[in-house]
């Protein structure tokens, strides 16, 4: 009887094991991919929507900032006034403007900034001036301490938008009506003429993966200075005017 019931145990072969085994295997195998590539899909989403708040707010500000450019007084015993534009290349603009904090404020400065684009470092950074009776030389003067120099963006690229003629162009400069960029490093007798900036660029999250960049967010802005522009028997010939 004993010998009868140990001959009637059941159990699995050898080969049912390495079936059993390799059906798992390929079962767990699979799910992990469709794990894999939910999380790749989720990763690039949330990229994307990082990219997209990174991008609008900073476009937002510099938009807020140019259209809010205005005339400055030289220093000159003369009384000139100086274009809201003082400088601008492919890769950076030095403007005037004044900002402020609400419909009665009246001790916010008059400012000097410089938005200045690396495109090695991918970098777009703000400078800023204040306090000064006789516009500094942003080429020696420092910026204020403290925030005077601003990191806006990494992993930013320009997208070819601001000046279809040089895609590499993080800034385009455009006069009144003008559907043609300006030659750019602009010079003393040009920088009256800007009526308008353009920017484009293509943004990144903060840690970005190098090969993803088809999936960074693009902008771009078409910025008019809100100040009238000069005029010859009625017709806009340039601007902005700057006037006592």
């Amino acid at each position: 009887m004993l010998r009868r019931a140990r001959s009637e145990q059941g159990g699995f072969t050898l080969v049912e094991l390495l079936v059993s085994i390799s059906i798992g295997t390929v079962v767990m195998l699979a799910l992990f991919n469709i794990i894999d590539q939910t999380l790749a899909t989720s990763r690039t989403v949330s990229d994307r929507m990082e990219a997209q708040q990174r991008g609008r707010v900073v476009l937002e500000r510099i938009a807020q900032q140019l259209r809010s450019a205005l005339c400055v007084p030289s220093g000159l015993s003369n009384g000139a006034l100086l274009s809201p534009i003082d400088a601008g290349d492919d890769n950076q603009v030095t403007y005037f403007t004044w900002v402020p904090t609400s419909s009665r404020d009246t001790t916010t400065p008059i400012s000097m900034r410089q938005l200045v684009y690396d495109p090695t470092a991918k970098t777009l950074t703000l400078k800023t001036w204040t306090g000064w009776s006789t516009p500094p030389d942003p080429t020696t003067a420092p910026p204020d301490a403290g925030t005077g120099t601003q990191t806006l963006l990494t992993n930013v690229v320009a997208n070819g938008q601001a000046n279809p003629g040089t895609p590499a162009a993080f800034f385009g400069y455009y006069t009144t009506d003008g559907t043609s960029a300006m030659t750019t490093p602009l010079d003393a007798s040009s920088v009256g003429d800007v009526d308008r900036v353009s920017v484009g660029f293509s943004v990144g999250p903060v840690k970005a993966d190098p090969r993803t960049t088809a999936d960074w967010a693009s902008f771009s802005d078409d910025v008019g200075i809100l100040l009238p522009p000069n005029y010859s028997s009625g017709i806009a010939t340039g601007g902005p005017q700057c006037v006592i």
